[in-house]
């Protein structure tokens, strides 16, 4: 009777174990080039704890906002000349298409590491390079979705970005 049952057990577990699903995207989904569908930019209030979010939709996003990732592992993210606050979207004085080149990217579990180049500081010095790490969301053949906790500027607001991109 108990072989019975632990063979019961063993099944279960087994059986159990051949339907969890892991979480960890594919990493081969990224390559490619993925165009913004939409923005949200959320602050939160730490003292009273109040949030605001403000949502971009595919409306206000052209062919030039995208974010490339090649097979090479390097990346680049374009913008067609305007940004973005909580109070609407904005255009720099020239707007002309910039990008922005990650020397190279890797993903670990959920999260997306941008390599930055080393940016120079004044005459032949540099700050030296480092790296942006953002969470995956959602990464699929057609969807993918990007949160970045913006970098922390005051003790009462915590400001979080997060980007969706089609193919």
């Amino acid at each position: 009777m108990k072989a019975k049952y632990i063979l019961i057990i063993c099944t279960v577990i087994i059986c159990w174990q051949s339907c969890k699903k892991d979480n960890t995207p594919n990493p081969a989904l990224i390559v490619g080039t993925w165009y913004e569908s939409k923005l949200t930019l959320s602050q939160i209030n730490t003292v009273t704890l109040n949030r605001t979010d403000t949502t971009f939709g595919s409306s206000e996003f052209t062919r030039g906002d995208y974010f490339h990732f090649s097979a090479a592992d390097t990346a680049s993210v374009w913008e067609d000349g305007s940004y973005f606050t909580l109070k609407g979207k904005f255009y720099y004085t020239d707007p002309v298409e910039q990008g922005f080149f990650y020397r190279g990217y890797k993903m670990q579990g959920s999260s997306l590491i941008l390599e930055t180049y080393p940016l120079p500081t004044c005459m032949n010095c540099s700050s030296g390079g480092g790296s942006d790490t953002v969470k995956i969301l959602k990464l699929d053949p057609h969807n993918l979705v990007l949160q970045e906790n913006v970098p922390d500027t005051s003790t009462t607001y915590k400001e979080t970005t997060t980007t969706y991109y089609t193919r």
